[in-house]
């Protein structure tokens, strides 16, 4: 009993948290307070869950009164940024609503919920779809102790263990990328189910994945050895390969035999298959329909232009390829465009009407 109290209790506190969120960013946050929220946002998935579910409770208040104009779901300010706010124009109002306006939202929204819930009942109405946030995550980029620099894809998860012999790096999951930094007296040992990438000095991409690992070779040159890939690899290499900058190998499982290739990419391929990698784009008097382009070759997440006329924008613009938040906000805060979801990985850009005469 205690244990489901303190969770009822932990829940409570995050809604009213998220609650008193919306509330603030309703009226706009200052610069500092935007990098709170997202602080905030990130340190517990429970918080991004309950800010979107009284997102969607207030959308649907809003549909049922009749003010409901699109079926779009707008970019959430809450990872986009809001307007700029001159800083602390709301530090007297935040030390009020903590005593008084967070109660108050609250209970409205449980109010709302019953009134939703008794509408809804019986109907067959769909859902709106659940929006990719967590592909507008920046890609995680780590330095080792012996200064090897490594890119980690969402969802990567590596192990070290380095001895005055070897430096020795787990691959649990994922795709990381190694820029291994030089140092002849302990070879760098990359494992990965069942598969092991050795280098000095060197650049090389691994995926693993499922019952399938590839190693990408983009300089110098690794070798690989059969830990337990089976006799397919054993057969095909006698127990080890050399891979060279260019080369591609792949080693899958299947559920009687393993299966071992080695390929040499071009270089459309090569970069293709590296695409994911964090880099900065540089744009100079470029359109906006060749920067949202060259943005879509690095990313999941996909931007579409939902105004023709906006094609032929001529920008000079910067950002880093994974840094999803960054675009979306300065398309929306220098060009006054306007960027909402259509699909779970689909973004579209369009203008607002007041900002049409503008643009």
């Amino acid at each position: 009993m205690s244990f489901e109290k303190n969770r009822m209790q932990e829940e409570e506190r995050i809604e009213l948290e998220a609650a008193e969120w919306l509330a603030r960013l309703d009226c706009g946050l200052s610069g500092e307070e935007q990098d709170d929220y997202i602080e905030w946002m990130s340190r517990d998935e429970r918080h991004r869950k309950a800010v979107k579910a009284l997102q969607w409770s207030w959308q649907e208040l809003d549909r049922l009164a009749g003010l409901q104009t699109t079926l779009e779901a707008p970019v959430n300010r809450d990872l986009l940024g809001g307007d700029d706010v001159p800083p602390g124009k709301f530090k007297g109002f935040t030390r009020h609503w903590k005593s008084v306006a967070s109660v108050g939202i609250a209970a409205v929204l449980v109010f709302g919920l019953l009134i939703l819930s008794f509408f809804d009942k019986g109907s067959d109405r769909e859902y709106t779809f659940e929006p990719a946030y967590e592909l507008m995550q920046r890609l995680e980029q780590q330095e080792l102790a012996d200064g090897t620099k490594v890119e980690l894809n969402r969802g990567a998860v590596i192990r070290t263990q380095f001895t005055k012999a070897a430096r020795l790096v787990q691959l649990d999951g994922g795709e990381a990328n190694f820029i291994v930094a030089k140092d002849p007296d302990r070879p760098f040992i990359v494992s990965a189910g069942g598969v092991e990438v050795k280098a000095i000095g060197t650049v090389f991409n691994v995926v693993y994945v499922g019952n399938a690992v590839d190693v990408i070779v983009s300089e110098g040159k690794v070798q690989l050895e059969s830990a337990s890939a089976g006799d397919a690899m054993d057969e095909a290499v006698g127990g080890s390969s050399f891979l060279t900058a260019g080369q591609k190998a792949s080693v899958q499982w299947g559920e009687s035999e393993a299966t071992f290739t080695i390929e040499t990419l071009d270089k459309q391929d090569l970069a293709s298959a590296l695409n994911w990698q964090p880099r900065m784009l540089k744009f100079r008097s470029a359109s906006l329909f060749e920067i949202i382009q060259g943005f879509n070759q690095h990313n999941q997440i996909q931007v579409v232009l939902g105004d023709p006329e906006l094609e032929s924008l001529v920008l000079t613009s910067a950002f880093w390829s994974d840094n999803v938040e960054g675009f979306i906000r300065l398309m929306e805060s220098n060009y006054g465009i306007r960027a909402s979801w259509i699909d779970r990985h689909v973004i579209r850009l369009g203008r607002d009407v007041e900002d049409r005469d503008a643009l």
